[in-house]
């Protein structure tokens, strides 16, 4: 088992390899935003993400108009119609 002196000595090491990762990382990310890159990913994401959308809304605008136009043809009943009350009140 390891004494606390011996972990404390390793940790600086442990970390200077996932400090030089971060760096490596850090220059990447930099020099693709820089690029235009991300810009270009960025739109052509929010493009993606908009034609979804669009389908969706599509899809229940034409439901949303169905049921409007079904609601628009009916017609209350005329003449020596009973309405019954449906209900089982007592």
């Amino acid at each position: 088992m390891k004494t606390f002196q011996q972990f404390n000595e390793e940790i600086p090491k442990e970390f200077e390899s996932l400090k030089k990762t971060g760096e490596k990382f850090k220059k990447f990310g930099k020099e693709f935003v820089d690029s235009g890159q991300a810009d270009e990913l960025k739109n052509a994401a929010l493009k993606f993400m908009f034609n979804k959308f669009d389908g969706v809304v599509e899809k229940g605008n034409k439901k949303y108009n169905e049921i409007k136009n079904k609601a628009n043809k009916w017609q209350p009943p005329t003449g020596n119609t009973i309405l019954v009350n449906h209900r089982n009140e007592r």
